[in-house]
């Protein structure tokens, strides 16, 4: 019954729905006319994870879990800058009752009730046998949406806030405040907090100097934690006083992946340095997420296992969403009704299940693939939710001009493939700056150049929109080509890119910032020499040169779990042809019968769904005739493990 008294009162309910559905609302209706405030809302399973008071949903929480995490890090990373110094994540607001507890509107775009907060982290680490790791802020907000900081004044409360949150996880229950406020909330023993991260993101002079506060006070309070700085691979490691890891985050193209498995490889072993990769996602290129992203992600992996006396702890981001709020590229998937994972997911499972105490010698030697590189055939121009005019376009084969525009006598020469296009004024025109389209020149002019290497050139502007220009060539068809693009993603960069069917795949890891003005004719040609280096020339000036020679991606690492007796072998062949090999291995005999578990997509474009959850997830196998030396094949677009159980 409510009663007009002006008091909150508190309301819970069984409920149980007649059927398993994902869109299912849940409605307040009344009988009568009134006027009420309603402030916290929720519907939670009655069951939940480990049956925690507040707990998690047992199948998400259960697919986490079974990535087997050494560790867990919370609340995560631009969340705990927050747009401003205000709406950054403070784990106070995050305890207590959930009905209680303030929540934010934060810098992802929706409201968040805090439900899953710090005592709840430590809960779950406790639950699934995880390390748990909390960060916090540093004194400043994301730089990149609004740069907020706090002065050295101010700083201080963050700093004891950290020191308070340190001692809510860890602190006795009898003789100190937040060790008591945590026996409040239900755990009366103290949680294990082993690491703490201070900043995210944040490489200035000014974190250097608020990080040497934090670390200070903490290594003095607590000189057994981890202490975390998240300053990059890079000279501005030198501007603090100390740190026991250092967090560099990477988010790219696959291209950036596959050429950086290597990344690791070339650090000096500075006594005592080591590295957290806190965050990494091919979340750039691939769409919502798809088979080339996995697979360039587990070639960086493989250089992060090769290097672990470096890199010593990994974590993927962002973990997972749900799919009513979609943001990029996340591990996990999960709706009302159901969750599933990526096949970034399944690489990483590839990679947990499969972890080896120690890395054995790998020497890597690639066959021949056939040329995949010259890029030879059709020219067309286009544009990407952008409008504009190209003219004076001129081609030459082999430093001889083969063809120039006269599009006021010679209109049929371009025929467009799509988007609205108009040919007016000696002009090609694509009006609408949120059209996206190309126009190709017609066949009679393809002979003369698709077998020949070709330099473009031709006058541009741009009318309005968001990006810039894009030249095709090599093109077999417009959705088969290769791709100049100036512009590219939201007017930064200049790339190349290889296209089929339409899926567009950057090529350089390389990007020069290049935005293109609205108004302004540019001049810009693309030279190839060599048939493999690409030029991008802009009003005369060099902008980009990419080497197109092709890098073959294929992969192997090995390594030794000494517990069951096992060489482990892992292998990425994310080539479009399988890969025929022999391994050879010295000083070792096995068991005629081992184990192959095995990842694979018809094509690098493909991803799991909801409604085809099983399309790329590991199958296990035995593997036969097992020896020290043995030929044997992988699939197209796959990763494979194998397990090779050792004689005794």
């Amino acid at each position: 019954t409510l009663k007009g008294d002006g008091e909150w009162k508190y309301f819970e309910a069984v409920m149980k729905p007649s059927q398993t559905m994902n869109d299912g609302r849940f409605a307040l209706r009344f009988d009568s006319a009134g006027a009420l405030e309603i402030d916290y809302v929720s519907l939670f399973p009655q069951e939940t994870f480990h049956n925690r008071s507040n707990g998690l949903r047992r199948d998400v929480a259960q697919f986490v879990a079974d990535l087997k995490p050494a560790f867990i890090r919370w609340p995560g990373g631009c969340i705990v800058e927050g747009l401003t110094m205000e709406n950054r994540v403070n784990w106070k607001n995050t305890i207590g009752k959930p009905e209680l507890r303030k929540g934010e509107y934060n810098l992802w775009g929706y409201h968040s009730t805090n439900g899953f907060g710090y005592h709840e982290f430590l809960q779950y680490c406790e639950d699934i046998g995880a390390q748990a790791m909390f960060v916090c802020n540093a004194g400043m907000s994301c730089d990149g949406r609004n740069g907020d900081y706090y002065d050295d004044k101010e700083v201080e409360v963050l700093i004891q806030d950290a020191l308070d949150a340190i001692e809510y996880a860890t602190g006795d229950a009898e003789t100190t405040k937040w060790g008591a406020e945590r026996a409040k909330n239900g755990h009366p023993a103290p949680f294990t907090l082993d690491y703490i991260e201070v900043g995210n993101e944040n490489h200035s002079a000014m974190y250097a100097k608020y990080y040497n506060r934090f670390y200070k006070r903490i290594r003095e309070a607590y000189p057994d934690i981890t202490i975390i700085t998240c300053l990059p691979m890079s000279d501005q490691l030198s501007w603090i006083d100390g740190y026991d890891m250092n967090d560099p985050h990477f988010y790219n193209f696959p291209s950036w992946f596959y050429a950086n498995t290597d990344y690791f490889d070339k650090f000096p072993r500075e006594e005592g340095h080591k590295t957290y990769v806190g965050e990494y996602a091919c979340n750039m290129g691939v769409g919502s997420g798809n088979m080339e992203g996995a697979l360039s992600e587990g070639a960086f992996m493989m250089g992060m296992e090769r290097n672990s006396d470096l890199v010593t702890m990994t974590s993927y981001a962002p973990l997972m969403e749900n799919t009513k709020c979609r943001m990029g590229v996340n591990l996990i998937l999960v709706r009302n009704d159901d969750v599933i994972g990526r096949s970034s997911y399944w690489v990483e499972r590839m990679f947990t299940d499969n972890r080896p105490d120690v890395n054995l010698a790998t020497d890597t030697q690639l066959g021949v693939l056939p040329d995949k590189t010259t890029p030879v055939g059709g020219i067309g121009l286009g544009t990407y939710q952008t409008a504009a005019e190209y003219s004076n376009i001129r081609i030459s084969v082999d430093g001889e001009q083969v063809y120039a525009s006269d599009l006021e006598n010679n209109p049929g020469e371009w025929a467009a493939a799509s988007g609205d296009w108009k040919i007016e004024g000696g002009k090609l025109i694509q009006p609408d700056e949120n059209g996206t389209g190309s126009i190709m020149l017609r066949d009679q002019w393809l002979d003369a150049v698709k077998s020949k290497i070709v330099s473009v050139e031709f006058d541009a502007r741009k009318l309005g929109g968001k990006e810039g220009f894009v030249l095709k060539f090599g093109a077999k068809d417009p959705a088969n080509c290769y791709q100049l693009t100036l512009g590219s993603f939201g007017n930064a960069w200049t790339i190349f890119q290889s296209v089929a069917d339409d899926n567009a795949f950057v090529l350089n890891t390389d990007r020069p910032t290049t935005r293109i003005e609205t108004g302004r004719t540019y001049h810009v040609k693309l030279v190839i020499k060599d048939k493999d280096i690409l030029e991008c020339w802009i009003d005369g000036r060099k902008d980009l040169t990419y080497d197109n020679s092709y890098v073959q991606r294929q992969y192997a690492i090995a390594g030794l779990d000494r517990t069951n007796g096992e060489v482990i072998v892992k292998v990425i062949n994310a080539e479009d042809v399988p890969m025929r090999t022999k391994l050879n291995f010295r000083n070792a005999e096995f068991e005629p019968q081992g184990k192959r578990i095995s990842l694979w997509a018809n094509s690098k474009h493909e991803e799991n769904t909801f409604e085809d959850r099983n399309r790329i997830v590991p199958v296990e196998d035995v593997f036969n005739n097992v020896s020290s030396s043995m030929d044997i094949t992988f699939r197209p677009q796959s990763m494979t493990v194998l397990r090779l159980k050792l004689k005794k």
